[in-house]
């Protein structure tokens, strides 16, 4: 697996465990005694097995829930003696342990806090009588489930490969597409109790190093208790806490965060989630879909005006029903409006209490279907929005026309690839709701100019958020909005890149339809 550097340069367990390192007796009964009493006083599952059959009494340590017990009993224990007693002059006993015992990480240290910290980590800790080091043997037990296809980020196309919980397995995935000395990887470890590692990956040659820097100045400040979930990790580094868009991504699919990390962005990692954090990102991006790329031109760049028209289907489409039917009936064609007041003669709300009565019961039941099983959850959200709707148009609670334009607005909010952007949209919908229901088009005009100052005063990692569009970029706009030819796609983002000059490949030599 990769060697991991350490921004702390190996001593981060001082700050972490209490009280202060101390120097290992040379004693194995005073070593030990010391070691339960200073960090593991009432640990039941700490075991401890001495050894007094060789010259040399010894006591093995290790904490047996997170230890493998195979590779102990395996690899270890029939070896132990071996090394120990094996007598030669020219070698020291350090030299004989990594020689006779078939274990890949062994190490040696003289320091008891870094003892306590490595037997966290899952390592299994060897003092010998007349010693005044430990030595320690890499025995983790690694639970982790297999690697499936993301559920939440389904693909018609391209790869079905997802991250899981373990960041050695995430890694792995990683290395297995970058398969290049220039793929770097740095480890954090964040949280006084957790110890959660952290990892930032990038591509020294395309990434742009004052975003590197940056995003690990950030990364680096972060003192906290329990570091839990790679979300809790996003609201500490971020630009700013309080918007609703997602200023750093987060993602399950390895081929969208390979894709981000060879256009010159990062990856941050985190130990125990499966979802990976990416930036610097652009609104744009978040629009975009892993198989864009696995279908023609055309195609691709269909998909994504699609997506961009169910966006704004998703914002405009209730407040302007609520806009035009309490202030502006005016600009409706006569027969549609005759055909408004039809469906709502019976119905005893004003509009915009029609509207927030079927948004809200529609969130209800999408979340009532996240949360149930499975198996039931899909049944209950279907078969709940269509009796209820029926039977509230029966009622007379709603209008027929209200039916049809919460259901258009859920079916494209579903079409959002990025499910964070989805969500804040979904929340943005019912602010130009309220103010589309007291100020008419006023509302829903003044709550697009806030939203696009708002949208334009964004940075991620201190790139523009709106970028290409604003500040315009022309040749980066060839894979935003649009979906350019794959040999068309030559260049960086200056945003993102370390050499603005830099090119993917050579320029392709002109073919005779484009002489012409």
């Amino acid at each position: 697996m990769d060697n991991l550097t350490d921004n702390t340069g190996g001593t981060d367990y001082t700050s972490q465990l209490e009280p202060v390192s101390s120097a290992i007796p040379v004693h194995v009964q005073a070593a030990v005694q010391q070691l339960k009493d200073g960090y593991f006083q009432r640990v039941d599952d700490l075991y401890v097995r001495y050894n007094n059959v060789s010259s040399a009494p010894s006591a093995l340590i290790y904490i047996h829930t997170i230890v493998d017990p195979s590779i102990l009993e395996r690899d270890l224990l029939p070896y132990l003696n071996q090394a120990v007693e094996h007598s030669d002059a020219g070698k020291k006993l350090f030299d004989r342990l990594k020689q006779y015992i078939p274990i890949g990480q062994i190490d040696h240290t003289t320091d008891m806090a870094y003892v306590a910290y490595m037997l966290l980590q899952g390592q299994v800790v060897l003092f010998i009588e007349g010693e005044a080091n430990a030595y320690l043997f890499q025995t983790k037990l690694i639970y982790q489930r297999a690697i499936d296809e993301p559920s939440t980020e389904p693909s018609t196309s391209g790869a079905k490969e997802g991250f899981n919980e373990s960041l050695d397995t995430s890694m792995a995935l990683l290395r297995q597409r970058i398969r290049s000395p220039l793929f770097k990887n740095k480890k954090y470890t964040i949280g006084s109790l957790t110890q959660t590692r952290v990892v930032i990956a990038y591509i020294e040659s395309v990434s742009n190093p004052a975003v590197i820097k940056e995003i690990e100045r950030r990364i680096g400040s972060v003192e906290l208790d329990a570091l839990q979930s790679s979300h809790q990790l996003l609201e500490f580094i971020q630009d700013q806490r309080y918007t609703l868009f997602p200023l750093i991504a987060k993602t399950e699919r390895t081929d969208r965060i390979v894709q981000h990390l060879l256009n010159g962005g990062f990856a941050i990692i985190v130990d125990g989630t499966s979802s990976t954090l990416y930036g610097p990102i652009n609104f744009l991006e978040l629009l975009h879909a892993p198989e864009d790329h696995n279908f023609s031109t055309w195609a691709g760049t269909f998909f994504r005006m699609l997506r961009f028209t169910a966006m704004l289907i998703t914002i405009f489409m209730p407040s302007l029903y609520v806009a035009l039917s309490s202030f502006h009936p005016d600009l409706l064609p006569t027969f549609l409006t005759y055909s408004i007041i039809a469906g709502r003669e019976r119905v005893p709300f004003p509009s915009i209490v029609e509207v927030l009565l079927m948004e809200g019961t529609f969130e209800l039941l999408r979340e009532a279907g996240i949360r149930l099983p499975k198996i039931v959850g899909s049944t209950i959200s279907i078969v709940g929005a269509l009796v209820i709707g029926e039977s509230a148009v029966n009622a007379g609670i709603i209008s027929p026309q209200m039916v049809i334009i919460v259901s258009i607005t859920a079916i494209c909010s579903f079409t959002i690839p990025n499910y964070s952007l989805g969500v804040g949209l979904r929340l943005i919908r019912f602010i130009f709701i309220m103010l589309a229901g007291t100020l008419g088009f006023f509302g829903i005009v003044f709550c697009m100019m806030f939203l696009y100052l708002h949208l334009t005063g964004l940075r991620s990692v201190g790139v523009p958020y709106l970028t290409p569009v604003a500040p315009f970029r022309r040749k980066e706009m060839r894979d935003s909005l649009l979906r350019y030819p794959a040999p068309k796609l030559n260049t960086y983002s200056e945003f993102l890149a370390e050499d603005v000059n830099r090119l993917r490949f050579p320029e392709p030599a002109p073919t005779p339809n484009d002489r012409k």
